[in-house]
């Protein structure tokens, strides 16, 4: 299913995602070298900021290139959570290009 494309856009429909990209952006970058999946059209777009909106009111924005940022968000939420970033965040869970 992560294989599958389609339209994002109806003003674009030239332009086809994955249903779940997101999984793509937890492969290993070892999976995507032994592969040669750039030869085969594999590319990575990273989004920047990352936004969650929660149901129950209120939203949290990860920064990408400003740590002190994501910390003042999670911290909102959970200064524990805050102060373990760092660490999760080195671990490398999340998309970037190959």
């Amino acid at each position: 299913m992560a294989a599958t494309t389609e339209t994002a856009c109806e003003d674009a429909p030239h332009l086809r995602v994955t249903r779940l990209s997101y999984v793509m952006s937890l492969m290993p970058p070892t999976i995507v070298r032994e592969l040669h999946l750039q030869r085969h059209g594999y590319k990575v777009h990273p989004m920047g900021s990352y936004y969650q909106a929660f149901a129950e009111g209120g939203s949290l924005t990860i920064y990408e290139d400003d740590p002190a940022r994501t910390h003042e968000q999670l911290a909102k939420w959970s200064k524990k959570d805050a102060e373990a970033w760092p660490r999760w965040n080195a671990r490398g869970w999340r998309a970037s290009p190959m």
